[in-house]
């Protein structure tokens, strides 16, 4: 957790230097510490793991609108390079983005606000961590985890809507984060790290696309044509999400968290 949460404040005290670069490795760093406090969920109190949870929701928060912004630029401007759409329905939609880009620059007060609660969380590690039992909890926060993602990827299965694969990608990610920390170690295979990885970009670009529709909607600047683009090629980033999914999330949550807790103990590592 330090070190996620270390990382996180060295980004944001450097944030002149390559300010986009910063915020968005920052906003990831944060990603990554809810995931570590989920594996540890089981282990901790309640109030410490509501508190710490809430500090990296409040310094991301901080630092959402900018970082989107930057965002659903890169995504409008990859996408319309292939798309062979005429440059006169493109102009204005990519000037209003743009225009929205430099409107939505992080403010100073926020980045100081978002330092101030990522020190104060690092402040607090010692305290929270004294707490930590064994690895038969931290193999029930990584069972639980896969359980919530496995859980949304058929509700997105069901239903179909833009908004349900944004609910499987955030458990996804956390999945994704905890397999990355079990994989350093050398408790999972670097191969399924890998797929997952490939899980999170296809559900974050078609989440990236949904939410660049929207905007461009809510603004007057999408035509039917970009509208019906980007509504198929979000749909196929959804059915390839779909299929990894399927391979990814096939075992049951009991069966991972019996072959997690064996590799937890079996590694001869000191408990939490």
């Amino acid at each position: 957790m330090g070190q996620e949460l270390g990382d996180v404040a060295e980004h944001l005290a450097k944030i002149d230097d390559q300010p986009e670069h910063r915020i968005h490795e920052s906003r990831k760093g944060l990603k990554r510490a809810r995931a570590l406090l989920a594996l540890l969920a089981p282990a901790l109190p309640e109030a410490d793991l509501a508190r710490e949870t809430d500090a990296c929701k409040d310094a991301a928060r901080r630092l959402a609108e900018a970082r989107d912004a930057a965002v659903l630029v890169s995504a409008f401007e990859a996408e319309v390079e292939s798309s062979g759409l005429p440059v006169e329905g493109i102009a204005a939609p990519r000037q209003f983005l743009a225009e929205r880009r430099e409107a939505q620059r992080t403010s100073s007060e926020d980045l100081s606000e978002a330092l101030a609660l990522v020190q104060e969380a690092i402040a607090r590690i010692p305290e929270w961590t004294a707490r930590l039992g064994s690895w038969d909890e931290l193999a029930n926060g990584f069972a639980k985890t896969y359980r919530k993602a496995r859980r949304r990827m058929k509700k997105a299965r069901r239903g179909g809507e833009g908004e349900l694969f944004h609910d499987w990608r955030k458990f996804a990610k956390y999945h994704l984060y905890q397999a990355q920390m079990l994989q350093a170690l050398g408790l999972l295979a670097p191969k399924r790290v890998e797929r997952l990885d490939a899980l999170a970009d296809n559900l974050g670009g078609a989440h990236d696309l949904l939410v660049l529709s929207e905007t461009l909607s809510d603004a007057g600047h999408l035509t039917p044509e970009l509208d019906e683009w980007l509504g198929e090629r979000r749909e196929k980033l959804e059915r390839k999400a779909l299929d990894k999914g399927t391979r990814l999330f096939s075992k049951r949550p009991g069966s991972v968290r019996k072959a997690s807790l064996s590799a937890l103990s079996a590694a001869g590592l000191r408990a939490p």
